[in-house]
């Protein structure tokens, strides 16, 4: 599950470098929008689906919140989800 989130996020952060390439023309940008509309939902699907198998465990993890994720993505500290 861990590993799939992951790959979630790791998909948006290329898909947000597609579209600030020079050169990516509007329809493009627009394909580029959808997809990543479309991921940001399959992140926050997989983050409720986390959080909700985190608190069952025993002892129970540490629940994560979408901005905590982004600013992992961003920093690419996947290693901190890890320990979770």
């Amino acid at each position: 599950s861990l590993n799939q989130f992951e790959g979630l996020i790791v998909a948006w952060i290329f898909e947000l470098t597609k579209m600030n390439r020079s050169g990516t023309g509007y329809k493009m940008c627009k394909h580029i929008a959808k997809a990543l509309q479309t991921c940001s939902t399959a992140i926050r699907n997989a983050l409720d689906y986390y959080n909700a198998v985190a608190c069952t465990l025993s002892p129970p993890c540490q629940m994560l919140k979408l901005e905590e994720v982004v600013e992992y993505a961003f920093l690419t500290d996947f290693d901190l989800l890890r320990n979770s």
